[in-house]
This record gives structure tokens, C-alpha cells and sequence, in this order.
């Protein structure tokens, strides 16, 4: 599938790595350019969205990525990487944790907030990452980070000894979960680690429209992988589309200058589509008069 371009909304499920659903992916689509958006944790499962082809020269032109997860929190049980795959590092009865309590102290963490990330993080220090210095057994200096969390909603409470709370949290990128529940049991003396957790959102990506992977291979079967591929137009939905004709298309792609009429002058950026409604570049349109000139940033031949 040598052409094949555009974005795959996919649901990684638990015990598979980030890394692991691009090599399925690579395998399924028999290209070897992709690429994922937002990390998730082996043991998390939600919409990992990727990048097929070309198409992963699109990412930095997301619009800044607004995350959704759902995730369950246990109070009382600490572990090592502040989630169920790690190992039990402190046990202790939570059972004055309540509701009320975890309420009142969630406004404490909405907003622009400082977060230190988790120790067995993709977070670079020195060169290497700190998961893999917690693998050689050192504890590295990771410094807070400003996240934003938007919106938490309290959706269920189960009371015991390790009382467990399940929390909808809308964030900005970088917002670890993690983090957020370790924070919190730390807040309420108890100790915590996120249980569970799903990402049901990575703008403009959401579980709705997401395949799962048996669906995809499905799709390769049935030769309809193209299908469920979102373009461009659909992906950037913050950059204004502009259809060109045919000849337009090899003026531009012959390197000469391309002239528009086009009321979008001195917008940011604007994607070029041709007849066939495939991609063909993305760029400015520039100039003080017409005729006005589109100046390209990138283009997908």
C-alpha cells in the first residue's frame, strides 16, 4: 500500500505497548512510515490515534491535543510505577477515605497545575529515558512540569478498606494520570495507584469512531483499509481546505509559483486539495494584492 495516507483512530487495548500497535500497524498496512500521537501506558487502553504514511508529517499540525480518560483510582496500595503493573511498595487500610473528602480536594487540582511526572516515564533525562533508569535501578531528579487540567467529574465511589473512585478528567497534553492519582493519595495521607484506565478522547479523535485492531485486519482482509483512514481535511479541521484543478496541481508541483484568488490571504496556513479530494500540500497564501501567491510548507506528491 505504497500511497496509502492519512490517520487511523484506534483503540490500543490493555497489555500492548504503544510501540507494539505501530508494529501490527506496520504489519496490516505493509508501510513502514508510522508513527502514534500521545504515549499510552501498557496497561491503559483508549484512542492511541496514528499516523499512516505521509501522513505522519501531519502530526505537528494537530490542533493541540485535548485528552479525555476515564480512570480508576485505589487508595491505600502504593506501587512502583503508580499503577496496577507495578509492584506493591506500601499497603494500608483507606477506609476514611470517602467521597466527600476526594471531592473537596479535586478543585486543588484544576487548572494550570505543577505535576511531577511518574519515575517509569518516557521523560528524557541525560539522554535516556526515565523508564529505562528506573530499569537500571536509579531514582533520577524528574522536575515539575505545568499541565492543564480542565474539567474533573466525579462519577462513581466504592467505600473499604482500599476504597476505589473512578474520575473523568479533561486535560491538555503531558497530564499523566498516574501522577494525578498518586498526587491525591498523597493529599489524602492515604497513599493511591490508578487502577485502571481508558482514554476516550485525543482531539480530533474519539472512541466512537475508533476500530479496535481485530477490526482493522478485518479491514485488510476485505481490502477496505483505505476506508477508515481520516484524511487531512477531516483531521485539521482548524485549517481552511482549498480545492485547486488539475493544472494548478502540476504548476505546483513543477516548483512554479502558484497564483490565487482566495479570501483566506493571511491565514495561517491552508490545505491545498485537488479534484481527486487527495492532499496535495499545505501552505500559506501570501501577498498584498492580487493576484496573491500560494507559498508551500509542505507537499504530498
Amino acid at each position: 500500500m505504497k500511497n496509502t495516507f492519512g490517520f487511523l483512530n484506534i483503540i490500543k487495548p490493555p497489555g500492548m505497548t504503544s510501540h507494539d500497535l505501530v508494529d501490527e500497524a506496520r504489519k496490516i498496512f505493509k508501510v513502514r512510515r508510522i508513527g502514534h500521537g500521545g504515549t499510552l501506558d501498557p496497561g491503559a487502553s483508549g484512542i492511541l490515534p496514528l499516523a499512516i504514511g505521509k501522513a505522519t508529517r501531519l502530526f505537528e499540525y494537530l490542533e493541540e491535543a485535548k485528552k479525555t480518560y476515564r480512570g480508576e483510582i485505589t487508595f491505600g496500595a502504593v506501587t512502583s510505577t503508580q499503577d496496577a503493573q507495578g509492584n506493591l511498595i506500601e499497603k494500608k487500610d483507606a477506609s476514611q477515605v470517602t467521597q466527600e473528602r476526594i471531592e473537596a480536594l479535586l478543585p486543588q487540582f484544576m487548572g494550570e497545575v505543577e505535576q511531577i511526572p511518574p519515575q517509569v516515564s518516557a521523560i528524557r533525562h541525560q539522554g535516556k529515558r526515565s523508564y529505562e533508569w528506573e530499569r537500571a535501578g536509579v531514582v533520577v531528579p524528574l522536575t515539575p512540569r505545568k499541565v492543564r487540567i480542565d474539567r474533573i467529574v466525579f462519577r462513581e465511589f466504592f467505600p473499604g478498606v482500599f476504597p476505589k473512585a473512578i474520575l473523568d478528567v479533561w486535560s491538555g497534553p503531558g497530564m499523566y494520570m498516574r501522577a494525578l492519582a498518586r498526587d491525591l493519595g498523597e493529599a489524602l495521607g492515604s497513599g493511591a495507584h490508578l487502577s485502571f484506565l481508558v482514554r476516550l478522547e485525543s482531539t480530533p479523535f474519539g472512541l466512537s469512531e475508533a476500530h479496535t485492531i481485530e477490526e482493522v485486519r478485518k479491514k485488510a482482509t476485505e481490502g477496505g483499509l483505505e476506508s477508515i483512514l481520516v484524511g487531512g481535511e477531516k483531521a485539521l479541521p482548524h485549517i481552511p481546505k482549498v480545492s485547486i484543478s488539475e493544472q494548478q496541481k502540476l504548476l505546483l508541483l513543477r516548483g512554479s509559483r502558484l497564483p490565487m484568488e482566495s479570501p483566506l490571504v493571511g491565514k495561517p496556513l491552508v490545505q491545498l486539495y485537488d479534484e481527486e479530494e487527495d492532499l496535495v500540500a499545505l501552505g500559506r497564501i501570501e501577498g498584498s494584492k492580487k493576484p496573491y501567491f500560494f507559498q508551500p510548507v509542505k507537499i504530498f506528491d
